[in-house]
């Protein structure tokens, strides 16, 4: 941090500097930073006079680390203390709160503790066997998926779901489902209510052919934007009903069946929203031009087609520009950037239009370098290169030949949650590493 600045406004609408002391850091003693400090024990605050951005120095914050080699409580409980809670229903839990230990390790070996008799029973189990048509399947399934969520989700605080009430609906769902799309639908109804994108659940009962079309939610309607049958569908055809129900509301169940935001929801329902059984026919009633097609087209497409794109930079009318933001080049952009500017209206466009394969970086690439060299410092952990199943923007810099990794504050947990959030703290953080990050990849000294 520096030319750190504190000012009030005034009567006359002015700003005026309040005379915070030692504002550009520039004084220091023993170490201190005059006139700054904090009292808690997980930061430190001191001078730092490596890049520095103006003057001789700047204040440095980062995660302070305490060595505690004695006791971390004034007590401890005694052998044979116990835990004692109830579990419901006649059922409680004894937890020891003080286990025997011998050099260092509480007692028993793994080899103990080897289920080798469990292990046994489940490879005699006929795997064919386990469908959804089996009652005590599907309630066991639903059993141990809600656990799992209950001992291992950490975002209960955030998201708002009676977890619960979830266990008995899903039960009493799974209790009622006839065939394994119904049950399909349970198990993804109970991961919705978590609200987080990360969550899906998939299975053999999902239906996997399509129409030969790509829908979108254009002004509130179901709309193509593309297809591989233009004898039967066009560009900008409102879908109003499928199959004898109308087409907002088969979208809007679709979307309730999966977990994250509603604008995420609603993108996946998208995906699935024409799928039935390969083979089956489609009854569409659709709007063209003012007027009502019905068409009829069996389900034949394995693949979505591509939606048609402008060029990167085309006047799609005069004075209105339409610039493709994920294809365009920087020189390609730089040569038209006048007309831009002098345009009535430019039209951005942000959607992802490539379907570029996986990518890697080479790990003795210089980003990569200066990466592992940098964080440390501003952030106090060490990093690592590491896979990522998603897609972000280094995916089309590492396709146009530019090393490119993937680094940011927050959480991947929190992704695409409805809770999703950031501490100031790591935004303040994560700006700290940036500037490190360009100074360093510039060639300035470490």
């Amino acid at each position: 941090m520096d030319g750190f600045r504190f000012e009030v406004l005034e009567e006359d609408g002015r700003w005026a500097p309040a005379g915070l002391v030692n504002g550009d850091f520039e004084e220091a003693e023993e170490g201190d930073v005059s006139g700054w400090a904090t009292p808690s024990p997980g930061w430190s605050y001191g001078p730092a006079t490596v890049e520095v951005p103006s003057g001789s120095q700047y204040l440095r914050i980062a995660q302070g680390r305490a060595t505690i080699s004695g006791p971390l409580f004034p007590q401890a409980p005694e052998v044979g203390e116990v835990a004692q809670k109830s579990l419901g229903r006649g059922i409680m839990a004894r937890i020891p709160l003080a286990l025997y230990s011998r050099e260092g390790h509480t007692l028993g070996t793994p080899e103990a503790f080897r289920a080798t008799a469990l292990a046994a029973s489940l490879r005699e189990v006929a795997l064919p066997s386990l469908t959804a048509e089996d009652e005590a399947l599907r309630l066991a399934d639903v059993i141990m998926a809600w656990n799992v969520f209950q001992h291992f989700y950490p975002y209960f605080d955030v998201v708002d779901a009676d977890w619960d009430e979830v266990l008995t609906i899903s039960l009493e769902r799974a209790l009622q489902d006839r065939t394994p799309a119904a049950y399909l639908a349970t198990l993804r109804w109970m991961v919705s209510r978590l609200q987080d994108g990360h969550g899906f659940v998939v299975g053999p009962a999902e239906p996997t052919m399509a129409l030969p079309i790509r829908v979108d939610w254009v002004e509130g309607e179901v709309v193509v934007v593309a297809t591989d049958d233009p004898e039967s569908f066009q560009p900008g055809d409102v879908i109003e009903s499928i199959d004898g129900r109308p087409a907002g509301e088969v979208l809007d169940e679709l979307a309730s069946t999966f977990s994250g935001s509603d604008r995420w929801r609603r993108w996946r329902g998208l995906g699935q929203f024409d799928l039935g059984p390969e083979g089956s026919v489609a009854e569409l009633e659709l709007r063209r031009d003012g007027e009502t097609v019905e068409v009829s087209r069996v389900r034949d497409a394995a693949r979505l087609p591509s939606e048609p794109h402008p060029a990167n930079i085309e006047e799609l009318e005069p004075g209105i520009f339409y610039v493709n933001l994920d294809l365009v080049e920087m020189a390609e952009f730089q040569a038209r950037v006048e007309d831009l500017a002098a345009a009535e209206g430019v039209v951005f466009d942000l959607k992802i239009s490539t379907d570029l394969p996986p990518t890697e970086v080479d790990a003795s690439s210089p980003i990569v370098a200066a990466v592992r060299e940098v964080a440390p410092r501003i952030t106090g952990r060490t990093v690592d290169l590491i896979g990522l199943g998603g897609a972000t923007f280094c995916k089309s810099c590492l396709a146009a030949g530019v090393p490119a990794v993937g680094f940011g504050p927050g959480s991947m947990g929190a992704a695409h949650s409805a809770g999703e959030s950031i501490e100031v703290r790591e935004l303040v953080q994560f700006a700290a590493f940036t500037a490190a990050l360009a100074a360093r990849m510039l060639g300035a000294e470490p």
